[in-house]
């Protein structure tokens, strides 16, 4: 019966899809896809609906149902489900479990469909896709059947903790370049208010390839941001996807590119022997403003000191500028330029002096994150920041989002004990058994096209073959 009933389906769609072409040729073919497209899609999904509720039938007249401990509670409950090409609609059995009393649709967990989902997996990836480099309306629009925005916020917030699969093979290299930053974001805090909030960014590679001299490009990148953990636990986290890139055994030379922040320099617990270089941006911007606050012949000492990277020349000349500042104010404010560069001289000569490679840490936060997360003038949920930091290191590390990380439920735990329930009742039999059943239909249908094919006497003259005589001259690509 299933068989019979499945395959009557498939050929009502060869009909429709023939007939669907061979209208589409008679008019304005090339300004009339669109529709075509649409006029298909629509027949594939209700082709689809059909078929599922035949193997909802299948399963429930199936013997190995019958002997289980699976009794029908009700028939005939409808469901819809937005996917990539439309919307699916079938209807399906609710049984009741004898020996534990718990209810469930079993033919959604053979077709993989979650309890209380309304969206597939595959469309849920998509718009997560389309979310990391849009606002979540646009990313909304941009797909259909029409979803919200909130409901593309529900995808973000319920997915699974991700992260890009390091290839096993370990680089070798001889210096190792980390250049860390913060990204400053506006996001909501728990009692509401706006505020500004700190996302770490660093990305770690083995140097930069200066093979088009225009634009240089760091090699092996690695990229990493997160929200809402320690710096140590960022650093940890940083290590960890480090050396399963790089070979750390050579002891290669590492680089620590940064401006200087307190929080920064904690990356000695996570790389002890590494070394830290001033950030070629800082040092231009910080050097701009103290001399702002001197003439310009101690201005001039004070850049010539930073560039041989003398350190007592550099405190001698601010000496005598800031005997110059009479103002209380403008004395403070050169006070804590001067702590800020003798803090980090360390670092600005290593920069000046030292044949380390160029600096791009605002770069790299500009690239990372900033571009969706901080110039859009919107403001995140500590939530919604944590998410989405975490699926652009996905998506830049060359990764992408599985069906296994969506989830329905925010609440992870709650979903694995529901998948957790069903493979203990023993569902996966039920899963072989369409399989078998699936693969006797298609072998079926197949012997049948055949030999409709032997005893089908053609017409050359018909629309069929004119369209398929078309359709044979368009230029296949390899």
């Amino acid at each position: 019966m299933g068989e019979q009933s499945i395959t009557q389906i498939v050929e009502r769609f060869e009909g429709a899809f023939l007939e669907i072409l061979t209208e589409s040729l008679t008019g304005d073919l090339l300004n009339g896809l669109k529709s075509c497209k649409t006029r298909i899609l629509s027949k594939t999904c209700e082709t689809i609906s059909a078929i599922i509720s035949v193997l909802d039938d299948m399963v429930n007249s199936s013997v190995e149902r019958k002997k289980s401990s699976l009794v029908v509670q009700r028939r005939g409950d409808s469901r819809t489900i937005s996917t990539e090409i439309g919307e699916i609609t079938y209807k399906r059995t609710y049984y009741r479990h004898k020996k534990t009393g718990e209810f469930s649709y079993l033919l959604d967990y053979l077709i993989g469909a979650d309890s209380y989902e309304r969206l597939s997996k595959e469309l849920s990836i998509s718009l997560l896709k389309l979310a990391k480099d849009m606002s979540y309306q646009k990313a909304a629009e941009y797909v259909e059947p029409y979803v919200s925005r909130q409901t593309v916020n529900n995808r973000l917030l319920s997915l699974r903790n991700v992260a890009a699969d390091i290839e096993a093979e370990k680089k070798v290299c001889d210096e190792i370049n980390i250049y860390v930053d913060e990204d400053h974001v506006a996001a909501h805090g728990k009692d509401g208010r706006k505020k500004s909030v700190i996302v770490p960014v660093a990305v770690a590679s083995s140097g930069t390839d200066y093979s088009s001299p225009k634009r240089p490009r760091l090699k092996d990148p690695l990229y990493l941001a997160e929200f809402g953990v320690d710096c140590d636990v960022f650093y940890d986290n940083l290590y960890s996807m480090i050396s399963r890139r790089f070979n750390l055994d050579n002891d290669p030379d590492i680089y620590i590119h940064a401006d200087g922040a307190n929080w920064i320099k904690n990356y000695e617990i996570a790389f002890p022997g590494a070394t830290f270089v001033m950030d070629g941006f800082h040092i231009e911007k910080y050097l701009k403003k103290i001399k702002t606050y001197c003439t310009k012949d101690i201005s001039s000492q004070i850049t010539k000191a930073v560039r041989k990277g003398s350190l007592d020349s550099f405190e001698k000349w601010c000496d005598k500028a800031l005997e110059e500042i009479e103002n209380a104010n403008d004395r403070e404010k050169f006070i804590r330029l001067r702590s800020y560069f003798e803090n980090n001289f360390e670092g600005i000569e290593r920069r000046e002096l030292s044949d380390v490679c160029g600096s791009c840490t605002e770069a790299m936060v500009s690239h990372v994150t900033a571009e969706r997360l901080s110039r859009t003038g919107c403001a995140w949920s500590l939530n919604g920041l944590g998410q989405m930091t975490m699926l652009l290191t996905l998506y830049k590390n060359g990764g992408s989002l599985k069906k296994e990380d969506i989830c329905v439920s925010r609440n992870k735990e709650v979903e694995d004990a529901r998948k957790a329930s069903r493979k203990k009742i023993g569902y996966e039999k039920y899963t072989k058994y369409l399989d078998q059943e699936r693969a006797e239909i298609i072998k079926a249908y197949r012997e049948r096209v055949s030999k409709r094919a032997c005893d089908y006497v053609i017409d050359t003259t018909s629309g069929t073959q004119i369209l398929l005589k078309l359709l044979s001259r368009i230029p296949t690509t390899t």
